[in-house]
């Protein structure tokens, strides 16, 4: 032990960086009535993150093996979230399931989508918006 608090900036201030970060989430409008989850996951397989907000806590799980990327999220009352699939560099996403149900297939988004914002696909990733609630995304690559 060499003194001081663990409830400093430079104590805490890595764990804002993987928030905002490695898993992604950040305020896009005041009091995070809309957030975005960007992951940026490097090297690593898995995060967990619970980001605390006056609207409720956003709840994340996020994990990745060869061909197969799943997102988890828990969305407090009231918020929007930008929903970002990333791809494997030197892959495609084939399909896209949001809670069981495919609702992008091989570039386009299926009949099952009943969002009101159509996902968009980019370069490296694919965008989604849902709602509050909870949000099991399962991507699979080829």
């Amino acid at each position: 032990y060499g003194g001081g608090t663990y409830n400093h900036a430079w104590s805490g201030g890595a764990l804002t960086v993987l928030s905002e970060y490695a898993a992604g989430v950040a305020p896009c409008t005041p009091a995070f009535r809309c957030y975005t989850v960007k992951p940026q996951m490097g090297a690593l397989t898995s995060i967990q993150s619970v980001v605390p907000t006056p609207k409720g806590q956003i709840r994340l799980d996020i994990s990745r093996t060869p061909g197969v990327f799943e997102l988890k999220l828990t969305s407090p009352e009231h918020t929007t979230a930008l929903v970002d699939i990333p791809k494997e560099v030197g892959r495609s996403i084939e399909s896209v399931e949001l809670n069981g149900a495919t609702v992008w297939e091989h570039g386009v988004k299926t009949q099952m989508w009943t969002g009101d914002f159509l996902p968009r696909e980019e370069e490296r990733c694919i965008h989604f918006i849902v709602k509050s609630g909870k949000w099991h995304f399962k991507a699979f690559m080829k």
